[in-house]
């Protein structure tokens, strides 16, 4: 018999989507899989509709929980997971048919430890209709990791899949001493893929096809421009760089500091063109304590002058860096 797939899934307020997340994986290929659902304290009607979900198919569990936050719900997930495996969703996306099966073979074949998914993105009016068909051919497309190998795509971005933690496969008793740090708001899928990896336990496998399609809405994007948001995306990424310099790994210290400091520079950017006067007040104290650090000295004369221009002399820094931000572009 095939191993048991434990499905973690974390609901806030997600009634208008969670039907769709739960339906999208009661229609998978693979079959033997539990799907978890925790409430974290939810003001809509979610509760109740998964626990009408629970009714329809005896592999649906329900946690309810007072809201803690998605780390704490995932944290309660992943103590009552019982599979051989875990895979991650959030309650606003759906996966394709074949998702579950293709990343399990994979990992049974090789056995690895973690295999990713790549991403599609969609706006609510055409979700579900623009799934892609997948061929057979394209299905079997994957790039294989080392551990080393796994860290060093984490640590230099090469594939942004790697830093959330939505569509992957773990196998569980590789990481059962894990957990989310539920005093992050966001960033936390970061910390835990980060610690799992420099941990030296994981190698990882990469699908090349899109079977995980994450929603685009206007919630998710006014929630990451926030200091409360800012602040936790910071304390992550100066977590992952603190430590590389600790394990005198120098030249991804550094990687990751130029990845803080283009990060603070856009906040910035974006805060100006939106009037947000209180985030920039926060930002330039971010700005100013950030030039203190010592690891700060080691990135290029370039990226200095850039960021400092930024904040000390905005229209001149858009006149000698050549660069500018236009509203509703990404960034």
């Amino acid at each position: 018999m095939k191993e048991l797939i434990s499905i973690i899934v974390p609901i806030y307020n997600s009634a208008r989507y969670i039907c769709e997340c739960v339906y999208s994986v009661l229609e998978q290929t693979y079959e033997n899989f539990e799907l978890i659902l925790i409430d974290d304290g939810s003001l809509d009607e979610s509760k109740e509709i998964c626990m009408k979900l629970c009714e329809i198919d005896r592999r649906i569990r329900f946690f309810p929980q007072e809201h803690r936050g998605v780390s704490a719900a995932r944290n309660t997930g992943l103590k009552v997971a019982e599979g051989k495996y875990l895979f991650y969703m959030d309650s606003d996306d759906i996966i394709h048919p074949d998702l579950l099966k293709t990343l399990y073979n994979e990992l049974e074949k090789t056995h690895s430890i973690m295999s990713v998914s790549q991403f599609s993105f969609f706006k609510n009016k055409n979700f579900v209709q623009k799934m892609i068909p997948l061929d057979n051919e394209a299905k079997g497309l994957f790039t294989y990791l080392e551990n080393s190998k796994a860290l060093d795509y984490f640590i230099h971005a090469v594939y942004q899949e790697f830093l959330a933690i939505p569509g992957k496969m773990i196998l569980r008793s590789a990481v059962q001493t894990f957990l989310f740090d539920e005093s992050l708001s966001h960033g936390e899928d970061s910390k835990y893929i980060y610690q799992i990896l420099v941990c030296g336990v994981a190698d990882a496998i990469i699908l090349h096809w899109k079977g995980y399609y994450r929603r685009k809405h206007s919630g998710n994007i006014s929630k990451m421009h926030s200091i409360v948001a800012y602040n936790s995306m910071y304390k992550c990424e100066r977590y992952i760089c603190d430590y590389e310099k600790e394990c005198d790994r120098i030249h991804n210290a550094i990687t990751r500091e130029e990845i803080i400091i283009s990060r603070i520079l856009g906040w910035y950017i974006k805060s100006r063109y939106r009037h947000k006067r209180i985030l920039l007040v926060y930002l330039k104290k971010l700005a100013l304590n950030e030039r203190k650090l010592e690891i700060y000295s080691y990135i290029g004369l370039y990226r200095k002058v850039e960021f400092t221009l930024a904040f000390y002399c905005f229209p001149l820094y858009r006149i000698l860096c050549k660069k500018d931000y236009i509203p509703g572009n990404k960034n």
